[in-house]
């Protein structure tokens, strides 16, 4: 044995090599480390809970009258009286003008005229037929004379008959003078003046009736799905935000205006307060129906699939990030919140906005903060 080389010096180094391998073995065999925990802020994280949602679309339009008439003028003539002003309330039936129609008075007298001189004119002939009658029973008169007078009635009766048509259709041309409300309204417009010469045709009043309102609104095309016939609708005049009234679809077009990209719909206000006027521009919302399920913020869905009704949720699992499909029931881009059912219950923990993207498996640790 070497002299320089103690045998305790080879000893000691045997079993620190030994060690050494032994530390290597155990190293090897461990578990790998466990990744750093992501912090997640207060605005990147909530929890599901179970709700109702009823979605809801801003809409705008005009007000109509539903049941409105536009009054117009039959014959030629000069307004003789006009018995009411704009924002008038009228009863139905009330003269609401009379027109000055000289050909037409002057065609009513002639007609009335020859329709009595022919009754004048029947009874003389009954008169003489039955003198004549009596004459030819006492032999007083012959029987050619006795026809002669009864053919002189028949004749007169003729002419009563035609002059009276005559007459009624003058009358008929005549009450073409008088206008007369066909209900119960407003007087909406009047364009004529008394003394305004009027052809046929020509408008003299618009009356409407105020408690049968209606309008014309437009939906955004990504809340199409709420407009259902029955569905819901409050709106105000712009000029008024507070005088709402309420009201429902009753129609629907059957595809977006390609120019707008809108749907139009038709909504009806049965019984609506009379304090709001056709034709005010009116703003207001579409209530759609309401859904139950997972109440969640829309940040919590990829921008790509804010449409879609199956949409990739990102869940928290014991700290762990997972991805779940879940199936949208409503949404409401305004309030900014959707009901989605599928993977989801009470109390999970969804992950939201950019933090979402981040890959399943991904170790995250919540902070509250102010929420």
């Amino acid at each position: 044995m070497n002299p320089f080389f103690p045998r305790a010096s080879l000893i000691a180094l045997v079993a620190t090599l030994v060690l050494t391998g032994c530390e290597q073995s155990r190293a090897a065999d461990a578990p790998p480390p466990v990744p750093a925990a992501t912090n997640l802020r207060p605005d990147q994280w909530t929890i599901v809970r179970t709700d109702t949602l009823t979605p809801t679309v801003t809409v705008t339009g005009t007000l109509e009258a539903r049941r409105r008439a536009v009054l117009r003028v039959e014959a030629t003539g000069a307004v003789a009286t006009r018995n009411y002003q704009v924002g008038d309330p009228v009863a139905a039936g009330v003269v609401l003008a009379t027109l000055r129609l000289p050909t037409v008075s002057a065609a009513h007298a002639a007609a009335r005229a020859q329709a009595e001189a022919g009754r004048a004119a029947l009874a003389q002939a009954e008169t003489e037929a039955g003198r004549t009658a009596t004459l030819l029973a006492a032999g007083g008169a012959s029987r050619s004379e006795a026809d002669e007078a009864r053919s002189r009635v028949q004749a007169a009766r003729a002419a009563v008959a035609a002059a009276e048509a005559t007459l009624a259709t003058a009358s008929a041309d005549e009450a073409r003078a008088v206008i007369r409300a066909p209900f119960a309204g407003i007087i909406a417009v009047a364009p004529a003046a008394v003394g305004t010469m009027l052809q046929p045709g020509d408008e003299i009043a618009t009356i409407v009736d105020p408690r049968s309102l209606e309008a014309d609104l437009l939906v955004p095309f990504n809340a199409s799905d709420l407009a259902e016939v029955g569905a819901r609708v409050t709106v105000a005049p712009t000029a008024f935000p507070r005088r709402t009234i309420g009201g429902r679809i009753a129609r629907r077009a059957p595809s977006l205006d390609p120019a707008t990209r809108q749907l139009a719909v038709r909504v009806t206000f049965d019984g609506a307060a009379t304090r709001l006027p056709a034709g005010a521009i009116v703003h207001g919302t579409l209530h759609g129906a309401t859904l139950r399920g997972a109440r969640i913020p829309v940040t919590a869905l990829d921008p790509a699939e804010i449409e879609a009704d199956e949409v990739h949720l990102t869940r928290l699992v014991n700290g762990v990030t997972t991805r779940v499909i879940a199936h949208v029931r409503a949404r409401d881009l305004t309030r900014g919140v959707a009901v989605v059912t599928g993977a989801l219950a009470d109390g999970d923990t969804l992950v939201l906005g950019g933090a979402r993207r981040l890959a399943p498996g991904t170790r995250l640790t919540l902070t509250t903060g102010n929420r």
